[in-house]
Order: C-alpha cells, then sequence, then structure tokens
C-alpha cells in the first residue's frame, strides 16, 4: 500500500526503465529530505512533461494488442536473459552476441507494432536528424526517437491503451 492510501501498483519492465531514465523514487523509497514529491505511478511521471506523444487506435482491434503485449513480454525476458548472458563469464562472446541478435529482433517486432498507433510524437523528442515530417507509418521511423525518450514513448502507450480517452 503506498502512503497516500492508493494500492501500489506493480510496474513492468519498461515503466521501471522509464521510472529509472527520469529519476522517479518509489513509494518505499524515502527521499533524504523525507519529502515525496518525485512521481511514483506512471499517469504521475507522464504527467511531468509539457506535451506527450499521441495514439490512435482506432485501426488496430483486440489482436493487435495481444500482439503488442506479447511483443513487450518477449522483449522483457531476451532483454533479461542477454544481460545475464552478458555477465556469465563463462558465456562465449557468440553466444552474447546471439541472445543481443534476438533482443533486437525483438525491439524491432515490438517497435513495428507501435507505430501502428502513433500519431505524432513531440518535435523536441526527436533526434536533430529528424525529417519535419515523420512518417510514423514506417518502423524505421522510431529511430528518431531520441534514446531518452524512447522508454517514456513506450510508457505513454501503456498508459493510453490502459486509459483511452476515445481515440
Amino acid at each position: 500500500m503506498a502512503k497516500n492510501g492508493k494500492p501500489k501498483e506493480d510496474l513492468t519492465a519498461g515503466q521501471v526503465a522509464a521510472v529509472k531514465e527520469i529519476g522517479v523514487v518509489q513509494p518505499d523509497e524515502p527521499e533524504a529530505s523525507g519529502k515525496q514529491d518525485k512521481p511514483t505511478t506512471p499517469a504521475e511521471m507522464l504527467a511531468r512533461f509539457d506535451e506527450l506523444p499521441t495514439f490512435d487506435f482506432r485501426r488496430v482491434n483486440r489482436k493487435w494488442q495481444m500482439a503488442y503485449v506479447r511483443a513487450e513480454t518477449m522483449f522483457a525476458r531476451q532483454s533479461e536473459r542477454a544481460t545475464a548472458l552478458a555477465q556469465d563469464m563463462e558465456a562465449t562472446d557468440e553466444a552474447v552476441d546471439d541472445a543481443f541478435d534476438v533482443f533486437e529482433e525483438r525491439a524491432q517486432a515490438k517497435r513495428a507494432l507501435m507505430v501502428q498507433v502513433i500519431e505524432a510524437v513531440p518535435r523536441d523528442w526527436l533526434t536533430a536528424d529528424a525529417p519535419k515530417a515523420v512518417d510514423w507509418d514506417v518502423p524505421a521511423s522510431m529511430d528518431y526517437i531520441r534514446a531518452d525518450r524512447e522508454s517514456v514513448v513506450e510508457l505513454a502507450l501503456r498508459e493510453a491503451l490502459a486509459n483511452p480517452a476515445g481515440k
């Protein structure tokens, strides 16, 4: 139970990455000052941004959602596998490379599903070389999202799925 009396939300692997990326403290980890002024839920984390990506779910159905959940889960599992293998000093370099190749394949599968619903990403979340008009129907367009914002885009997507606002 969080300190505000509401049930504590379990975060997915992607949400944990976003939490680490933007420096969020979990409710059970009080800051040195004792204040809890940093966001502790995905919605609170996203509220820190002036603009968020927008998504259009009108072209996808339950099958897409299940495919996305599966892709996200397989990506997280392969991330853990590749990291564990990389830390295993008895693993060959080839085995580690193979694990990271599968990790990249999982990432591409997830990105291919994400671009099917991305409508727009804030301009300042894109790399300097991004074209003025990004074609979000092309999976390679995900390469224009800055490294420090990709996990936040994923978090925003999960929140949009969990709390649809009409689109």
